[in-house]
């Protein structure tokens, strides 16, 4: 066999009917951190690591399994309105428009979840990597940015405690553009805690708030071709 039919000989990969969900109610705030980090998939769903992961192995994701977190949100009132999606196979939207009078508030969440389902410590890199465009819709002067902006992926373990986080967009003091696009592709090492889970979450959100003078507000994000791919690596000696 060759190194991934050994590989996924040992991994086993339990994927039951019960559907993925947030908590829709912890899906909020703003920033780098907070907003999308409410993560609650079923046991059944978790991609579980059996036999271990030998150095030079890799697991990616959807290529050798779809995502098992696909999960968007959307609300709206008055003359708001919100859009969102997410797909198991890497792709994701969030598009929000008000007249300003209006709140809307949309986002996705897309990842997965592994289990460490061994004895000892396994080390990894995790990789994710994907494109994504962002816009701000000008209809003139009178135009605003969102209240939130934010697209960051982050590495959380079973306990809710973010291990690690790149922020990707984010609203802060000015917005420095009302357009922007690329390909990111962050990575991280991390040490896989026997008998614990592991979220490998991307996630991103769009809300305005209502304001009495009615500027305008439309704005809209897409994420495309996730793939996150986890790398065994040697184990440092103690």
């Amino acid at each position: 066999m060759d190194c991934l039919t050994k590989l996924f000989a040992n991994i086993r990969i339990i994927m039951g009917c019960a559907f993925a969900f947030l908590s829709m109610s912890t899906m909020v705030g703003c920033g780098g951190g907070g907003f999308g980090e409410s993560v609650a998939v079923p046991q059944e769903k978790r991609t579980v690591i059996s036999g271990g992961i030998s150095p030079g192995e890799r697991v990616a994701f959807p290529g050798d399994k779809p995502f098992a977190i696909a999960e968007s949100a959307r609300n709206s009132t008055g003359r708001g309105t919100a859009q969102a999606d997410a797909t198991e196979d890497g792709t994701a939207r969030c598009e929000i428009k008000s007249s300003g009078n209006g709140s809307a508030s949309s986002e996705f969440q897309l990842g997965q979840v592994i289990y460490n389902d061994t004895d000892q410590p396994l080390d990894v890199s995790i990789l994710f990597d994907f494109e994504y465009t962002f816009e701000i819709l000008d209809e003139g002067p009178e135009s605003r940015a969102p209240d939130t902006i934010g697209l960051k992926v982050f590495v959380q373990d079973s306990d809710q405690i973010v291990l690690h986080r790149r922020t990707i967009l984010e609203q802060g003091d000015g917005l420095t553009a009302w357009k922007d696009s690329g390909r990111e592709s962050p990575w991280f090492n991390v040490t896989l805690q026997p008998r614990l889970a592991y979220n490998l979450v991307l996630t991103g959100k769009l809300a305005v708030e209502p304001e009495e003078d009615g500027q305008p507000v439309e704005a809209k994000m897409n994420v495309s071709g996730l793939r996150i791919e986890i790398n065994a690596r040697q184990r440092r000696a103690p």
